[in-house]
């Protein structure tokens, strides 16, 4: 995706903008890549050289999919090398168990009981969880302290038991 936008003035020498991504575009773990070109009111130029930044921590995707898709999965914390996310589901079958699925992708698959949203060709591991008397419950997970892990891109989604049902996915991209 490629753009421009104009700075707006703040006073003195100060100009501000923010780099906004249209909706709907995932943007964990993107590499964006931009320089700012400065022109007086003379037409006189001067380029910047090209800088660029990783996006990475926490993005919920597949939202509102409908179906047996209706619990929610969420995370906060961060996503530092040696941080902790903690990943919570709601809006589920009180008292059930359940798995986490952790995959190296993103997906779309539909079945008849709902739509797997992690990739299952790239499934890691399935972590066995529970939701409490009100249909909710958490986990911590540890991002280990290992330079080689930044970067790394991991998409979770809860299924849950009794009858079936389905969370949205969120992707966690591994900060520096």
């Amino acid at each position: 995706m490629t753009g421009s936008t104009p700075l707006r003035f703040c006073g003195g020498l100060f100009f501000r903008d923010a780099i906004t991504p249209p909706p709907g575009v995932p943007t964990n773990g993107a590499t964006v890549s931009f320089a700012l070109v400065a022109t007086d009111w003379r037409g006189n130029a001067t380029t910047t050289p090209t800088q660029s930044f990783a996006v990475c921590g926490l993005q919920s995707y597949a939202l509102g999919l409908g179906g047996t898709n209706t619990g929610a999965l969420a995370a906060t914390g961060t996503t530092s090398a040696g941080g902790t996310a903690t990943f919570a589901w709601s809006a589920l079958p009180t008292s059930s168990g359940g798995l986490l699925a952790l995959a190296l992708g993103r997906a779309s698959v539909p079945f008849p009981e709902g739509i797997v949203v992690v990739d299952p060709g790239s499934l890691v591991t399935l972590v066995p969880v529970a939701t409490d008397a009100a249909g909710a419950g958490a986990l911590p997970i540890p991002i280990p302290a290992s330079p080689p892990l930044v970067g790394l891109r991991v998409a979770f989604q809860g299924l849950f038991g009794g009858p079936l049902v389905l969370t949205n996915g969120v992707d966690l991209v591994v900060c520096p």
